[in-house]
């Protein structure tokens, strides 16, 4: 009985490694850039715009020089961060530089301000430092209107 049975899987085992593998078809690479750079999304958001945490700044509508630098820079490992420098480890310079390109023309909207977290009173004294000064706590005063034309 147990030689029938060794017989029949050893039959089974061999019609199996006969027969061709069938490789599941490979999903085209993406496309577009925008579809490229998907990678970036969860740090530095879908449109580059940045998130609230400051570790991750936005690259949407930097200039494209200072943008291939830094991806350079990662690549090359002058800047360390490892997922970036893993990310980036083995793309060639052109393609390093259409993404600053393509990431510099982007334009996406501010994200809307923090709504704050501490009360009005704290707030107020905030506004008016920044508006007024304080000469007793060496906070200068803000500086004359026609810089804001600088």
């Amino acid at each position: 009985m147990h030689l029938v049975r060794g017989v029949a899987v050893a039959t089974a085992l061999m019609i199996l490694a006969s027969q061709p593998a069938q490789a599941e078809p490979l999903a085209s690479p993406p496309d577009t850039m925008a579809e490229r750079v998907l990678p970036c999304a969860p740090c530095h958001g879908a449109q580059g715009e940045g998130t609230r945490d400051p570790y991750f700044p936005r690259l949407a509508g930097k200039p494209a020089g200072y943008l291939f630098n830094q991806l350079v820079a990662f690549r090359n490992g002058r800047r360390h961060y490892p997922p970036m420098n893993y990310l980036l480890a083995y793309l060639p310079e052109a393609y390093l530089k259409d993404m600053a390109e393509y990431l510099a023309s982007l334009n996406p909207p501010l994200p809307a301000p923090a709504v704050p977290t501490v009360g009005k009173e704290v707030v107020a004294t905030g506004e008016r430092l920044v508006t007024q000064g304080d000469a007793s706590r060496s906070i200068p005063d803000p500086p004359p209107a026609e810089w804001s034309a600088l």
